[in-house]
């Protein structure tokens, strides 16, 4: 009986720390990414406070983002986007047709195959925007 009780915990404990581990990554790259920031910013006040001159090169690399700029709006990103969503619709399926090779009898099946079509179709969507979109004369 004790067994079981565990069990049922151990079950709805599951998406909470899924949750929760999520929280953790976004709020860790964001305390990092600050204390990075700070960090630098007071190495350059105490270079400023002993007379010390700084470069205008790393005055500049500190105000830009070295992350390249993507694209906001384009047919490759479209492209990129829809490849995606159609790779996670498959993956779906790979899954549900894994299951049912392993047993048939399962109903999971049913339910990866439906889960695949919200992926599928957003991907679907973004390939129909890429070629209503990209350049023609490009062919």
């Amino acid at each position: 009986m004790a067994g079981h009780e565990i069990a049922e915990v151990t079950g709805e404990l599951v998406p909470v720390v899924l949750f929760v581990m999520i929280g953790v990554i976004v709020v860790g790259n964001r305390y990092f990414r600050h204390k990075e920031r700070t960090q630098m910013q007071d190495t350059l006040r105490a270079a400023y406070e002993r007379g010390q001159t700084v470069q205008p090169e790393l005055l500049a690399m500190m105000t830009t983002d070295p992350r390249p700029l993507k694209p906001t709006y384009g047919p490759e990103r479209d492209l990129r986007r829809g490849l995606f969503w159609i790779a996670w619709a498959l993956a779906l399926l790979a899954a549900g047709g894994a299951f049912y090779y392993y047993d048939p009898s399962n109903d999971t099946t049913g339910a990866f195959m439906g889960f695949a079509c919200f992926p599928g179709f957003v991907g679907l969507a973004y390939l129909i925007i890429y070629f209503l979109t990209r350049d023609k004369t490009r062919r």
